[in-house]
């Protein structure tokens, strides 16, 4: 009778770790971020943004070679320009759909998404002349940041990478280069500037 009642219980508990494990593959298989893994290295896997704060920021031009990017001592072609904005943003909180569940997985593509949430507003400030314009002159509104939106209107930083890359709307008529100040205004009323000069930007 005994061993009746132990074989009974066995069976039990072989039962209960087989409903647990199965539960347990297919909470795995459901907080899977894997869903439609494209052609684009740079897909988001998730719309919803991290709450974070800035802590940095440094100044970084393209073209991207040779793994690095260009300094003010290169010589690059217009059209291959960009202006890019490295951030160092420390996380507040995680979002739901980056839960660290064990075994959650995530696709190749995927680049995290933030919420910052301490920086009102970005600008650019000419450190020196350029095609016209005296040094001085918030330019913003030269720079496009996504989608025809100009930097001098970016107010939402609420689903930012970590860079942040634009592209200069005028371009010069003579081989010159690009001098400016980077202002990050925080809400606690301060600011973060960086100066830094482009490469040389060549007309052709």
């Amino acid at each position: 009778m005994k061993d009746s009642k132990i074989l009974i219980f066995g069976r039990k508990n072989i039962q209960a770790t087989l409903l647990l494990s199965f539960s347990y593959m297919a909470i795995l298989v459901l907080n899977a971020c894997i869903e439609n893994v494209d052609s684009n290295p740079f897909g988001e896997c998730s719309k919803v943004g991290l709450k974070s704060n800035l802590k940095d920021f440094e100044v970084l031009y393209q073209p991207y070679e040779n793994e690095k990017y260009s300094t003010e001592a290169d010589k690059v072609i217009f059209k291959n320009f960009r202006f890019n904005l490295s951030l160092t943003i420390e996380q507040i909180s995680q979002s739901y759909s980056t839960f660290n569940f064990p075994g959650n997985a995530y696709a190749l593509s995927c680049v995290a998404l933030f919420d910052v949430r301490n920086v009102s507003n970005i600008a650019i400030i000419l450190a020196a002349p350029y095609e016209g314009i005296q040094t001085g002159t918030d330019v913003s509104y030269l720079f496009e940041v996504q989608n025809d939106i100009r930097l001098s209107e970016f107010r939402d930083f609420s689903k930012i990478s970590s860079i942040i890359s634009m592209t200069l709307q005028r371009a010069p008529t003579s081989n010159t280069q690009l001098k400016t100040k980077t202002i990050v205004f925080f809400k606690n009323g301060t600011q973060k500037i960086v100066e830094s000069t482009s490469p040389t930007l060549l007309i052709n």
